[in-house]
């Protein structure tokens, strides 16, 4: 597999709301199982990263229990670091690696792409409030929401590499 930066050309990027800032949104239909992305980025220990001002942790998702994938630039993230999150997603992860994005669905021109934070972030040290007003919302989003034999089922195949192998470590 061609491990490349990618961004697919039907997405944008603009202004959501002012409790959420920017979003990622389709030009054109996206057909299930396109790739939406393959990011590129920097890899910083938890320690590293705990030390970033507030508003970059933002942009980080651990990849491993020490360590953490962020943008190469935080004042100027590439279109994929926008993606956001809700309870009712259009877009997973791939279980081989912990950069690439693919719609889960078929996505149509001017939806936003969204993503259950559940399948990319399993750091026990995270809770907010979730915004994301789909009938399937949790609420709050924990850190250790992919646990939730619930979701696990229904993001079967989809979760980011180093959430995958913590739910078969915990299966056995």
């Amino acid at each position: 597999m061609d491990n490349s930066f990618y961004i697919n050309p039907k997405l944008y990027t603009r202004d959501k709301n002012e409790q959420v800032g920017r979003g990622v949104y389709t030009r054109e239909k996206i057909f299930k199982g396109e790739l939406i992305s393959r990011s590129i980025g920097q890899i910083l220990s938890n320690e590293a990263c705990e030390a970033l001002p507030r508003d970059y942790q933002k942009y980080c998702y651990d990849i491993s229990d020490e360590s953490v994938f962020c943008p190469l630039d935080f004042k100027n993230p590439t279109i994929d670091w926008y993606v956001n999150h809700s309870c009712d997603p259009n877009c997973g992860c791939s279980a081989s690696d912990n950069y690439s994005v693919f719609a889960m669905r078929d996505i149509e021109a001017g939806e936003e792409i969204v993503i259950d934070y559940c399948m990319v972030d399993a750091f026990m040290g995270y809770a907010f409030k979730c915004l994301c007003g789909s009938k399937n919302c949790r609420g709050i989003i924990n850190g250790d929401d992919y646990r939730l034999s619930n979701l696990q089922k229904k993001f079967k195949g989809y979760f980011q590499k180093n959430v995958q192998n913590k739910i078969d470590l915990n299966k056995k």
